[in-house]
Parts: C-alpha cells; structure tokens; sequence
C-alpha cells in the first residue's frame, strides 16, 4: 500500500454474498434501497511506526462519507475499524479506503479475521 494516499482496500472474496449485492470485480458493495449497516477493518501488518496515524474510510458512490483515525501502538502493527449506518437508494455503492502516514510503504494483512469488510440490509 503506498503511503500517504487513500488507497482502496481489494476485498477479492466473498464468505457470503446474498443476491450477488458485492462485486469482487470492482470491490464495491451496492445493497437494495433502504437503510444498511456497513462494517470494515484495515490490520497493517508493516510500515506505520509507533504512534504513526493510520486511517480507514468508507466512501460512498466514489466519495468519503466517514473516516476513523488510529495510531499505531506497536512497532509493526496497527489496525482501525469502522462501522456505518446509511440510507441507500439502491444504486449506491460503498468501498473501503486506507490511509498511513509513513514514509514508506505498509502492507495489510489479508487474514479475514482481521482484515474484513460487511454489509447488511437494517
């Protein structure tokens, strides 16, 4: 992941995916019209420093909507989670995005415990 640019978090497979509503194409989430509930974790496994800022967005339709702040609390791991409630009309879709403040380069941890990304119907 390169640093200090909000980077779009590839979420490649789907443990479930009721009415095929996530594209593991484009990494997009686009559930029916409604309210839904959306929840995703970002675990850097390298590059953030100690007390280095990560962050993790959802953005909606291409644009941010929320945004969590993190720092780093160890030498080689930080992790951030989010969780929203919207209003989707049912053409609207949803994406994770991650941001860290670095120097260098960080690597995620692709591990679904720990990386993830859940959409739900409310």
């Amino acid at each position: 992941m390169a640093a200090e640019v909000w980077t779009k978090i590839q979420f490649n497979t789907a443990n479930y995916n009721d009415s095929s509503l996530y594209n593991t194409a484009t990494h997009r989430w686009t559930p029916p019209s409604g309210r839904c509930q959306i929840v995703a974790a970002v675990n850097f496994s390298s590059g953030p420093l100690l007390g280095t800022p990560v962050k993790i967005a959802i953005y909606k339709n291409g644009t941010l909507i929320r945004q969590v702040n993190n720092a780093c609390v160890t030498t080689d791991d930080a992790a951030a989670t989010i969780t929203v409630i919207e209003a989707c009309n049912g053409s609207d879709y949803f994406e994770v995005f991650a941001f860290i403040f670095t120097s260098t380069t960080g690597s995620i941890l692709g591990s679904q415990t720990l990386t993830y990304f859940m959409g739900t119907t409310l």
